[in-house]
This record gives C-alpha cells, sequence and structure tokens, in this order.
C-alpha cells in the first residue's frame, strides 16, 4: 500500500505544480501568492482525494479476499459435519469457519431436538 499511496501523493503534487505553472505563466488575473494559495489548496485536494482512493481500493481488494474466503463447495461429511481442508485433513465445521472468518459459534438444542432426543426433558420444561 505504501508504493501506491506514494504515487498517488506524488501524482497529485505534480499535478498540482503543473497547474501553477500554466496559470503563472501566462499573466492570470491574480497576483503570485494568490497563485501559490490555490496551488497549494488544489494539491492538498488532489492529495486527499488520492489517498482516500488508494485507502477504498485497499478495502475492496480486502472484502473480495474475504468473500472468496467462504465461497463454494465445502467437502463436508454428511454423517460427522467435519469439513475436509486444502491439507486432506477433517475438522470440525465450527473450527473451519472460525480460521476463515471472524464468526463465533454458540451451542444450544433446538426445539426439534430437544423434543426428539430429550423428550423427557422438554415435558418436564413445559409442565413447570
Amino acid at each position: 500500500m505504501a508504493c501506491r499511496s506514494t504515487f498517488a501523493v506524488g501524482l497529485a503534487v505534480v499535478l498540482s505544480l503543473t497547474r501553477f505553472g500554466f496559470n503563472f505563466l501566462w499573466s492570470p488575473p491574480w497576483t503570485f501568492l494568490d497563485a501559490v494559495l490555490i496551488a497549494l489548496f488544489r494539491g492538498i485536494v488532489l492529495v486527499v482525494v488520492a489517498l482516500l482512493t488508494v485507502r477504498v481500493a485497499t478495502l475492496h481488494r480486502a472484502l473480495v479476499q474475504r468473500v472468496r474466503t467462504l465461497e463454494g463447495l465445502l467437502p463436508i461429511c454428511s454423517h460427522c459435519k467435519r469439513i475436509r481442508d486444502e491439507h486432506e485433513k477433517c475438522k470440525p465445521l465450527e473450527t473451519y469457519i472460525s480460521a476463515r472468518s471472524e464468526a463465533k459459534f454458540s451451542h444450544s438444542i433446538g426445539p426439534e431436538c430437544m423434543k426428539e432426543f430429550h423428550s423427557e426433558l422438554f415435558s418436564k420444561s413445559r409442565n413447570t
């Protein structure tokens, strides 16, 4: 990113100085001080725009990379729900996704599984 920022700032400075040179050489209706201030202001604006453009481009590339990390087909075991990684090792679903994103997992039992696997607890919790 440093190389892109340096190029952007350099381009902004060169554009401002070029504009200053053209305006000053063609005897403008303003004074030398006015020309310097206008060139300085334009240079600052161009530097800010250039740096913001570099920042947006960098963020865009990072977001595209994050999307690519979790898109596509995942080789998942239909029985144990483990995912096979690029090294052919099976990892739990939570571990695989947590390593590749900022997702956090919490575990609980859904109502259907509660009825099916823990019906005695489900009926007690409904009675109380």
